[in-house]
């Protein structure tokens, strides 16, 4: 198997780890066959050749979905042209991209 193919025959899920001042973060990639079964899967080594600091990461879920899902979850159809990218902010916040109208507080405004 040629590396381009085994890269692609890989599951590639992901997860994503923030630090603690929310400024930085790191995303881990499964190393696992597709369609693998059990936990994801990344190991590798994050020292040097004189403190080498093996790992190995295992979860489950995929990033990718969770924000997926949430991106749906931000999307509904405008009630005045009835396109799919309304923007909801907050309950009391949705933008339309595509005519400009917003909602605040239940109260259209065009800008």
């Amino acid at each position: 198997m040629s590396q381009w193919e085994h890269e692609h025959n890989r599951c590639n899920a992901t997860i994503q780890f923030g630090d603690d001042h929310g400024d930085n973060s790191a995303t881990f990639h499964c190393k696992l066959e597709k369609g693998h079964e059990g936990c994801h899967e990344e190991a590798g080594d994050m020292g040097d050749e004189k403190y080498p600091m093996p790992y190995t990461l295992t979860w489950e879920g995929d990033q990718k979905e969770v924000d997926e899902a949430f991106e749906r979850e931000m999307k509904e159809m405008c009630d005045n042209c009835k396109h799919e990218e309304i923007r909801v902010i907050s309950d009391e916040h949705k933008y339309c991209f595509l005519c400009g109208l917003a909602w605040i507080n239940g109260e259209e405004k065009v800008w």
